[in-house]
Order: C-alpha cells, then structure tokens, then sequence
C-alpha cells in the first residue's frame, strides 16, 4: 500500500483546499513533515484515520464525543456557514495482479450535527480507467474493504506518535489497544470466533432438545451469564485502567519528590534542627571567644615577647649570681685577714706564711673577678626569679597550648556555622516548602487512594470471577441434564472434544506466533541499540504479552536498568517487529518521533529505523526533533523523497502546507 495524495479541505487549521504528494520513490521512502506544536501535525494524523475509518477511526481529539459532534469539531472556523468540509486520501495497493487506485473522500457541510457522505472511487492502473463516478456499492461495504487492506486492529502499528511511543515503554504490560493488534496479528480472533460459534451451535441444540420449563430455566441461566460475564470483562478492564492510573500518579509523585527535594524540601522541614544546631554552635563560639579573652587577661600576651622574657630570666640569674659572689668576697676577705692574723700571731714560718697568704689572694681573687661582671641591672630578687622561671617555664606554655586549641576549635565552630547557614540559604521559603509539601502530600495519597482502589475492584473481580464459573458450571450441568435425555448428545459432545482440541490449537498457536514476534522484536531492539551484548533475547509473555529481557548470559534483566530512551527504543522495536510480522506491506506515519530521546538514541533511530521502518514512511516533526543537522543527515542519504512545512499563522490560527522543510 501506498499513499500518494491527501488532502484537506477546510478540515482543523486547514482553510481552503490544500494538497499533500506524499509518494516515495523506490530509494526515498521518506516524506518530511515539520511543524510547530499546535500547528496541525495531530491534525495531519487524525485525517488519516478519519478517512480511513469514519466513525470508528481513534482520532485524538475525539474521546468519547458523539461522531457529529466531533465532525462539528473538526471544521475549519473561518469555514462559512454551509461550507464543505472534506477530507480525502489517494492510495495504491496491490495484493496479487494489477495495483489498485483507491480515492476516499469523507465530507461534510459547516451545519449543526452535519451528517458524512462517504464517497469512493477507484480505477485499475494497469488499464487507466479515470476516476470519475463514484462507487456507492464500494463505499457501503468501506468497512469491510479496509479490514482486508488495513484492519483497524493493527492500524496503531503504523499509524502513532511519540507519545504512544513514551506510555508503552513506560508501562509493564502493553496498553489494550497494542494487545488487541497483536492478538489481531497472531491470528487468534479466527479461533476466537470459531469456538464461538461452535458455543452457539451448542446452545441451539440444548434449545431444541429441550422442554418448555427447561428451556425457560436454561435461557435464564444463559442470560444471567452472559450478564455476568459482561460485568466481569468491565471489571477487568477498569482494573486495567486502575493500573496504568497507578503507575501514572507513582511516577508523579516521583517527581514531586525530586521537584521538592531539589528547592530544599528536605531542608526546609529539618529547620528547626539545624537552627537550634546553629544556636548551640553559637553559644559553643562565644564560650571559646571568652575563655580566649581570659587567657588573653593572664600571662598569655606575654607570648609576643617571650623571647625577651628568656634573656630577662638569664640576666636575673647572672645578676643573681653576681651578687652572691660580692657577699662571698666580703667574707673571705674578712676570714682571710683574720687566718694570716693568726698565723703571724703563731709565729708560722716566713715560707709557709707566704704560701697561705697567696692560696688564699687567689681564692679572693677568682671571687672578685666573678662579682665584677659588668651587666645591666634588673634589680631584680629570688623570689622574682622564681616568678619569672615559673611564668616561662610552666605557666605561659600551658597557656599558648591552650589558646592554641581554642583557636582551632573556633575555626571549626566557625565553619560548621556557615555550613548551616549555606543550609538554611537552600531552604525553600515557608509558603513554597507548604506548597510542595502539599503537592508531595497530595501526589502519595492519590496513589493510595488508586492503590485501595485497584485492590479492592482486584478483589471484586475475583469474586465475580469465581460467580461467573460458578454459572457456567451450573450452565454445563445444566446442559448436560437436557442432553443425556436426548438423542443428538452426540453432536454436543463431538463439539466439546473440537472445543477442546481448538483450545489446545488456539495455545499451540499463540505459542508459535509468539515465538516468531520474539524474534522479531529481539532483531528489532539488537539492531536498533547498537549494543550487541546488551540484550541475547527478549520473550513476550502469552497471556500478558509483557516483554522481559534477558542479557547475553540468559540471566534475567529488570526493564528498570534501560534508560528512558532505551525503553523508548524497546517500545519501537516492539511496534516495529509487530509490523514485520503482520506480513503487510503498509506505510507508516510517526508523529513526534524523537520526543525525549538523547542524541545517541535519535542517531540510531535516523540512520537505522526511520529509512527502513517501510517503504513508506510519513515523519511529522518539530525543528527541534528533527533539527536541521538531523535533516540533512537524512537528505544526505538520500532517504527523503519530499518535504512540507505546516506553517502556522497566529494571527488567523490558520496553517498553510508550504513545500521545503524549516531551512
């Protein structure tokens, strides 16, 4: 399949009748597409599902609008009133001989609750035919047409955006509608809907075969199962709905956290603390401060001199000593006199007598010459001396270790003082810290309040589960009553055993297809990483279809160790590979496709998915996305067959599809 024309009358931001060629070339799949956001790209999407699929198309902006009303929506408002609003796309496909020209064009006039006319042309290409007259037959039966060209199912598989892209690889298990595409894919609908059938044929036998009364019962027990079994299936599905909630309001709150934390939340609520720590350090700095002053009283400044306070005690002391030896003299001097007195008096003998008397002028002398050093006087006594040896020796060291510590202990005060003060400078103020703590406080008991939620319908869905089989059990025995009275029992059973063996088929296959889509995505997501040892395979469960990874090891790796693009990456490769494996050949279109990613993750997907994710490949991008190196990368590589710029006018709120790209 190939789309080759769309166009847009008066359709969104569109005004006017404005035309996109959006064939590729055998070398050039790719058709460019830029646009700011606002400017028409989601629009640009929707019209293609819109004329694809009418009312069951999933456009974005429709929810659950009335089909009316959101054709009412979708009308251009400088449209006048009457106008025509229409959509209209051109496509080419082939399945076996000649290719196929299909002209859809939905349209619509700017009334209240306007109604669609649908009209479809078509022409063989081989053979040339016009597109002229309209085909109503064709265009009756357009839902059925599409399902064989393009089903509905898998249309999210080549028709998505970046966003789509972002919640599956944030979720554990793929949203409802990635499961229905691939049970659509995996073929499963077609025993789906034979066992189905096979359940109605066999209720229609248990209706024929019996009586009034038990036909009444079996209808009733029928029709209470069938209710019930609606139930269940709402309850399921608002579970999982309840879950993906879950992990929303998780991941919000997530980010409150960080957004809190980050503006000094976690400050801001230990500040009293650390006002009081600042309090204590303060009353600790001024103690220290004090007890330096009165060290600062004492002996402590003598410190600045002590090297004169040292020759100050050597000086007293000789001075000391100098007087010591002047009392000395004039005592010898005296007992001296008086022994050469007494001696004369003896009679001693001249030789002997001259002898004492030079021993003992020697004594005197040596005295003398130490009392008659010439030094400065202190004046200073023993005592004094004392003081002094005590001061230098004892008291002023023990006084400068002293200071020493209170000083350094000062310096530390100081720094853990402006540390806290850095703190508290980091704190949010009072009336944002109450915000974000509000935020915090109101993000964590959402999550709760989801989580007693999904638990309590988690435990409504199991007791209605277990109500559900306890009727369908009813519902076989029930059945089985009516049909061993009768004759056609043989016909229920044979289709119990086919419904069996269909079962056991229905596995066999599931794991078989299941099997291949492995592979598929594993070659995928190896090709798109460029890390050839990261991941040796991933499988898919069967009843979830959840991916999990394993490394080159095959050991088990958490989905939490990827980085956000690498999620991103695993969630291409998985619509990618489902896309292989559909075996259709099919054009995709992506609507902001590099959103979120890094540089390296965005190299990947321009050189490896974006040239070969079809043979033709739509790219709605902002400048941003696909910037203008990343635009000439692909242009350089001769991948782009065109380009278009859907350029916005602010002032009209009109677009205007323009050829070239931003630059």
């Amino acid at each position: 399949m190939i789309f080759k024309t769309l166009i847009l009358e008066n359709f969104g931001p569109y005004s006017g009748r404005q035309t996109l060629d959006l064939s590729p070339t055998e070398t050039s799949p790719i058709i460019l597409i830029g646009g700011m956001n606002g400017g028409g790209k989601t629009t640009l999407m929707d019209s293609l599902r819109l004329v694809l699929y009418g009312q069951r198309a999933q456009c974005s902006s429709r929810g659950s609008m009335a089909y009316s009303d959101f054709l009412e929506q979708c009308i251009n408002r400088a449209s006048a009133e009457g106008e025509t609003t229409a959509v209209e796309l051109i496509f080419r496909h082939s399945i076996t001989g000649a290719p196929t020209e299909y002209h859809i064009r939905r349209s619509w006039q700017n009334v209240p609750k306007p109604k669609e006319n649908l009209e479809i042309f078509i022409r063989n290409i081989v053979e040339g035919e016009p597109i002229s007259l309209p085909d109503p037959a064709l265009a009756k039966m357009w839902d059925e047409r599409i399902e064989e060209l393009l089903p509905l199912g898998i249309s999210n598989l080549f028709l998505f955006d970046g966003e789509q892209i972002k919640e599956l690889a944030e979720q554990d298990n793929p949203p409802p509608e990635v499961v229905n595409a691939i049970q659509s894919l995996l073929g499963l609908e077609l025993s789906d809907r034979l066992s189905l059938d096979l359940k109605i044929l066999k209720d229609r036998k248990a209706k024929a075969l019996a009586n009034k009364t038990e036909l009444q019962d079996f209808e009733t027990l029928e029709k209470r199962f069938a209710e019930q079994d609606d139930q269940r299936k709402i309850i399921k599905q608002k579970l999982s709905d309840l879950q993906n909630k879950v992990d929303v309001a998780k991941k919000n709150a997530s980010e409150l956290l960080d957004i809190f934390k980050m503006r000094g939340g976690e400050i801001t609520a230990e500040r009293t603390k650390l006002e009081t720590e600042k309090q204590q350090l303060q009353q600790k700095l001024d103690s220290d401060r004090q007890a330096l002053r009165t060290l600062a009283a004492q002996a402590l400044p003598l410190s600045l001199i002590q090297p004169l306070l040292n020759r100050a005690q050597t000086q007293a002391q000789a001075e000391l000593e100098s007087q010591q030896a002047e009392l000395t003299s004039q005592i010898l001097g005296d007992r001296n006199q008086k022994l050469l007195d007494f001696a004369k008096a003896k009679k001693f003998p001249a030789a002997k007598l001259k002898q004492l008397e030079n021993f003992l002028q020697i004594e005197l002398e040596q005295i003398q010459i130490q009392a008659d050093v010439d030094i400065p006087k202190l004046g200073i006594d023993a005592e004094s001396l004392s003081y002094l040896k005590l001061i230098a020796s004892q008291l002023l060291p023990d006084q400068i270790h002293r200071a020493q510590q209170l000083k350094k202990q000062i310096q530390d005060t100081l720094l853990n003082i402006d540390a806290g003060d850095r703190q508290l400078a980091a704190a949010a103020p009072p009336e944002e810290f109450d915000q974000l703590a509000q935020q915090v406080d109101e993000a964590n008991q959402k999550v709760i309040k989801l989580q007693t939620e999904y638990q309590t319908t988690e435990q409504e869905l199991a007791q209605l589960t277990a109500i559900v089989e306890d009727t369908k059990q009813k519902l076989s025995q029930y059945g089985k009553k009516i049909f061993e009275r009768q004759n056609n029992e043989h016909t229920i059973q044979a289709i119990d055993r086919v419904q069996t063996t269909l079962k056991t088929f229905r596995q066999q296959l599931k794991i078989r297809k299941i099997d291949h889509l492995e592979s598929a995505v594993t070659e995928c997501f190896r090709y798109l990483i460029r890390k050839a040892d990261f991941v040796g395979r991933i499988t898919i469960d069967i009843e979830t279809f959840a991916l999990h990874l394993y490394d080159a090891q095959g050991q088990p790796l958490p989905k939490n160790r990827l980085s956000a693009g690498e999620k991103q990456l695993l969630a291409t490769a998985l619509l990618w590979g489902l896309a292989r494996v559909s075996g259709r050949n099919l054009p995709v279109a992506i609507d902001t496709p590099l959103g979120r990613l890094d540089s390296s993750h965005r190299k990947n997907l321009l050189e490896r998915y974006f040239p070969t994710a079809s043979h033709q490949v739509l790219l709605l991008s902002t400048d941003t996305e696909i910037g203008q190196k990343e635009a000439k990368q692909l242009g350089d590589s001769g991948a782009i067959a065109s380009e278009y710029l859907l350029e916005y006018d602010i002032s009209t709120c009109q677009t205007t599809i323009k050829s070239g790209y931003f630059w």
